[in-house]
């Protein structure tokens, strides 16, 4: 579980990346898909949602050890989405085509972005 301090801690995070950029945390979102966190470039938001979060890290590293650093992870490829200035132009064209490519590319660029 992502505690206060932690969270304090990332508002700090992303203030500095972008004093605009809004950090928002949940218990879990709220659709069937397991969506660790999504940025909305409408409210120039990232939302990190908690229980998706400890499943993927379940998932993926077989147990919640490394939780924290897992969430790191997630909240920097959310910011890599929120500082992609491609984003709006990618988004509309995958909006319009449906091409896979298009949100691969979305993808490629966030984690590019965050590993910088």
């Amino acid at each position: 579980m992502i505690k206060r301090v932690k969270a304090l801690n990332m508002n700090e995070f992303v203030s500095r990346h972008d004093p605009s950029l809004l950090l928002i945390i949940e218990k879990e979102f709220p659709g069937t898909r397991c969506v660790g966190g999504k940025y909305s470039a409408e409210g120039h938001t990232i939302t990190l949602y908690q229980e998706d979060i400890e499943i993927q890290c379940q998932r993926s590293l077989g147990s919640l050890d490394r939780l924290e650093e897992y969430t790191w992870i997630i909240l920097t490829h959310e910011i890599g989405h929120a500082l992609d200035k491609e984003l709006t132009v990618l988004s509309e064209e995958l909006w319009s085509t449906g091409n896979p490519k298009i949100l691969y590319q979305i993808e490629v660029n966030a984690w590019d972005i965050a590993s910088n």
